[in-house]
Protein backbone atom coordinates (compact mmCIF):
# COMPACT_ATOMS: atom_id res chain seq x y z
CA UNK A 1 0.00 0.00 0.00
CA UNK A 2 1.43 3.47 -0.92
CA UNK A 3 1.67 6.34 1.75
CA UNK A 4 -0.80 8.23 0.05
CA UNK A 5 -3.42 5.52 -0.07
CA UNK A 6 -2.91 4.97 3.48
CA UNK A 7 -3.82 8.54 3.96
CA UNK A 8 -6.50 8.76 2.42
CA UNK A 9 -8.37 5.72 3.66
CA UNK A 10 -7.35 6.54 7.10
CA UNK A 11 -10.31 6.20 9.45
CA UNK A 12 -11.24 6.67 13.13
CA UNK A 13 -11.94 2.84 14.73
CA UNK A 14 -14.49 2.59 17.04
CA UNK A 15 -15.37 -1.32 16.73
CA UNK A 16 -13.00 -3.47 17.36
CA UNK A 17 -12.31 -7.49 16.70
CA UNK A 18 -11.94 -9.50 19.10
CA UNK A 19 -8.18 -11.85 18.60
CA UNK A 20 -5.22 -11.20 19.25
CA UNK A 21 -2.31 -9.53 17.43
CA UNK A 22 0.00 -11.19 16.47
CA UNK A 23 3.40 -10.18 18.50
CA UNK A 24 5.63 -9.74 15.81
CA UNK A 25 3.31 -7.11 13.93
CA UNK A 26 2.69 -5.54 17.46
CA UNK A 27 7.06 -5.45 17.67
CA UNK A 28 6.75 -3.62 14.09
CA UNK A 29 4.45 -1.08 15.54
CA UNK A 30 6.55 -0.41 18.47
CA UNK A 31 9.58 0.07 16.92
CA UNK A 32 8.16 2.55 15.03
CA UNK A 33 7.24 4.81 18.27
CA UNK A 34 11.04 4.03 18.88
CA UNK A 35 12.65 5.33 15.81
CA UNK A 36 10.10 8.61 15.85
CA UNK A 37 11.60 11.91 16.22
CA UNK A 38 11.90 14.62 19.04
CA UNK A 39 13.02 17.26 20.09
CA UNK A 40 16.56 17.08 20.73
CA UNK A 41 16.10 13.40 20.08
CA UNK A 42 15.27 13.21 24.00
CA UNK A 43 12.35 10.67 22.81
CA UNK A 44 10.55 11.47 26.12
CA UNK A 45 7.85 8.54 26.05
CA UNK A 46 7.38 5.78 27.45
CA UNK A 47 4.69 3.36 25.22
CA UNK A 48 2.93 0.88 27.58
CA UNK A 49 1.30 -2.41 25.89
CA UNK A 50 -2.11 -3.28 27.59
CA UNK A 51 -3.19 -6.57 26.92
CA UNK A 52 -5.25 -7.60 29.89
CA UNK A 53 -8.74 -6.89 29.59
CA UNK A 54 -9.27 -5.76 33.41
CA UNK A 55 -6.90 -3.33 32.87
CA UNK A 56 -8.44 -1.99 29.46
CA UNK A 57 -11.65 -1.97 31.16
CA UNK A 58 -9.77 0.48 33.78
CA UNK A 59 -8.67 2.24 31.18
CA UNK A 60 -12.18 2.89 29.51
CA UNK A 61 -13.36 3.79 32.44
CA UNK A 62 -10.11 6.80 33.32
CA UNK A 63 -10.91 8.28 29.77
CA UNK A 64 -14.37 9.26 31.05
CA UNK A 65 -16.68 6.21 29.89
CA UNK A 66 -14.94 5.75 26.27
CA UNK A 67 -16.13 2.18 26.24
CA UNK A 68 -14.48 1.74 22.89
CA UNK A 69 -10.97 1.75 24.48
CA UNK A 70 -11.67 -1.34 26.61
CA UNK A 71 -12.87 -3.14 23.86
CA UNK A 72 -9.74 -3.10 21.62
CA UNK A 73 -7.78 -6.21 21.74
CA UNK A 74 -4.53 -4.10 22.39
CA UNK A 75 -3.99 -0.34 24.49
CA UNK A 76 -1.05 1.21 23.28
CA UNK A 77 -0.49 4.05 25.62
CA UNK A 78 1.75 7.04 24.81
CA UNK A 79 3.05 7.97 28.22
CA UNK A 80 5.20 11.62 28.97
CA UNK A 81 7.54 11.12 30.72
CA UNK A 82 9.05 14.96 31.11
CA UNK A 83 5.65 16.65 30.98
CA UNK A 84 7.69 19.59 32.50
CA UNK A 85 9.33 20.41 29.35
CA UNK A 86 8.62 23.47 27.52
CA UNK A 87 9.42 25.16 23.70
CA UNK A 88 10.68 28.31 23.33
CA UNK A 89 7.20 29.67 22.57
CA UNK A 90 6.18 28.52 25.81
CA UNK A 91 4.00 25.43 24.70
CA UNK A 92 5.00 22.18 26.44
CA UNK A 93 6.54 19.84 24.61
CA UNK A 94 4.97 16.52 25.94
CA UNK A 95 1.65 16.83 23.21
CA UNK A 96 3.67 17.58 20.20
CA UNK A 97 6.44 15.19 20.69
CA UNK A 98 3.56 12.62 21.79
CA UNK A 99 1.46 13.32 18.26
CA UNK A 100 4.71 13.09 16.26
CA UNK A 101 5.36 9.41 17.73
CA UNK A 102 1.80 8.49 17.58
CA UNK A 103 1.33 9.63 13.98
CA UNK A 104 4.83 7.53 13.28
CA UNK A 105 2.98 4.62 15.09
CA UNK A 106 -0.35 5.22 13.29
CA UNK A 107 1.12 5.13 9.58
CA UNK A 108 3.12 1.74 10.35
CA UNK A 109 -0.02 0.46 11.75
CA UNK A 110 -1.91 1.13 8.40
CA UNK A 111 0.78 0.01 5.95
CA UNK A 112 0.87 -3.33 7.57
CA UNK A 113 -2.65 -3.72 8.30
CA UNK A 114 -3.07 -5.53 11.15
CA UNK A 115 -6.25 -6.31 13.64
CA UNK A 116 -7.44 -3.33 15.01
CA UNK A 117 -6.09 -1.59 18.22
CA UNK A 118 -6.78 1.63 20.00
CA UNK A 119 -3.78 4.30 21.02
CA UNK A 120 -4.31 6.42 24.42
CA UNK A 121 -2.40 9.82 25.06
CA UNK A 122 -1.21 9.82 28.75
CA UNK A 123 0.37 12.54 29.97
CA UNK A 124 2.01 11.47 33.55
CA UNK A 125 2.04 13.82 36.62
CA UNK A 126 -0.18 13.96 39.44
CA UNK A 127 -3.37 14.37 37.47
CA UNK A 128 -3.43 12.32 34.86
CA UNK A 129 -4.93 13.23 31.35
CA UNK A 130 -6.58 10.36 28.61
CA UNK A 131 -6.70 11.82 24.78
CA UNK A 132 -8.38 8.90 23.04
Amino acid sequence: MELREVIEKRESIRDYEDKPIPQEKLLRVLEAARLAPSGSNRQPWKFVVVKDRQTRQKLAQAAEGQTFVGKAPVVIAAVATMPELVMICGVAEYPVDLAIAVDQVEEVYAIIHYHKAVLCFVRVNHQVNWYC
